[in-house]
Formats: structure tokens, C-alpha cells, sequence
């Protein structure tokens, strides 16, 4: 089972430090986290653990300036 979140900018202005939590659903556990763009980061729990995931970035531009992030 694979989840994906995408973050998306509809303005008016610069996001700034954004942070995205998920908490994975009972009966799932963690087994990795990638994100697409280059200055995201991505954690978790322990691999084979529950708990939640957080991507992180520092600014984020105004769509359509800017793709969307997606977190797996």
C-alpha cells in the first residue's frame, strides 16, 4: 500500500516553513518516505513501526510557479 500527498501553493504570497504531517492509519507501519523536490525532506518512524510521517521545506512558490510537492 503506498500513499501519496502532494502540497500546493494557491497564494497569495510565498509559503514559508511549511511542515506536513500524516499520521498512518492503524493496521498500516512505516517502510519509507521520499519526497520530489530537492530541498524537502522526509521522515518517519522506525521502519516497521507506526506513528507519523513529516515533510518539511523551507519556501515554497506561488502555483503555477511552482510544481507541487509530493511526499511517498
Amino acid at each position: 500500500m503506498n500513499f501519496n500527498i502532494s502540497i500546493r501553493n494557491l497564494g497569495p504570497s510565498v509559503a514559508e516553513d511549511l511542515v506536513m504531517t500524516d499520521t498512518l492509519p492503524a493496521g498500516t507501519t512505516f517502510v519509507s518516505c521520499t519526497s520530489s523536490h530537492v530541498q524537502a525532506t522526509c521522515t518517519g518512524p522506525a521502519v516497521g513501526t507506526q506513528g507519523t510521517v513529516t515533510g518539511r521545506i523551507a519556501m515554497l512558490d506561488v502555483a503555477p510557479h511552482a510544481s507541487p510537492i509530493g511526499f511517498t
